[in-house]
């Protein structure tokens, strides 16, 4: 039986790059980013990143604001916060077909390897499919985790999550099969 994937973060596809990590700035508290509790664990498409809350208000129209607080870096590397606009319409949720799976790379850091249930496959290959290019949203227990540009579609639903920074993928693995 399927889990829901309770966190997810730096995407790419099996042997290739997929998902482009684009960390710029980090984060503070908002209230649209405590809103975001109804939100499923998921990758949504982000509409627009702002460095501000109030330029993310102006500019945002329908979409849903979040803010990025690069909960899985240090908070010495953290940089400011950044708002992100989410279409919360365009997403696939995170429901995976097998326990996810930790790994070391060349440089000793964590790649975590994930397959989705196989009836989300065709969702996140359609998703990225029509996103190409546009940048994602990975939103977990209500919080903005990550953000990064699509560069190729996901098909057959396997992703690798590796790190922009710190060596969050250790801390995600645990999380995910409740080691935490």
């Amino acid at each position: 039986m399927p889990r829901m994937l309770p966190a997810l973060l730096f995407c790419t596809s099996l042997g290739a790059s997929l998902l482009a990590c684009h960390r710029k700035e980090p984060p503070q508290k908002s209230a649209s980013a405590e809103a975001a509790a109804d939100l499923a664990n998921g990758m949504y498409l982000a509409t627009g990143i702002f460095p501000t809350m109030t330029a993310a208000e102006t500019s945002a129209g329908e979409s849903r604001i979040l803010t990025d607080r690069y909960i899985y870096d240090p908070p010495s590397e953290r940089p400011p916060p950044r708002y992100v606009a989410i279409d919360a319409t365009q997403y696939v949720p995170f429901v995976f077909e097998t326990a996810p799976r930790a790994t070391l790379d060349p440089n000793g850091r964590t790649i975590l390897s994930i397959a989705l249930d196989a009836n989300h496959t065709e969702r996140l290959k359609e998703f990225t499919t029509r996103h190409l290019g546009k940048s994602t949203a990975m939103v977990v227990g209500g919080e903005l985790v990550s953000v990064h540009k699509i560069k190729e579609p996901i098909t057959g639903g396997k992703l690798q999550i590796t790190s922009c920074g710190a060596d969050v993928c250790k801390v995600l693995h645990s999380r995910l099969v409740g080691t935490d």
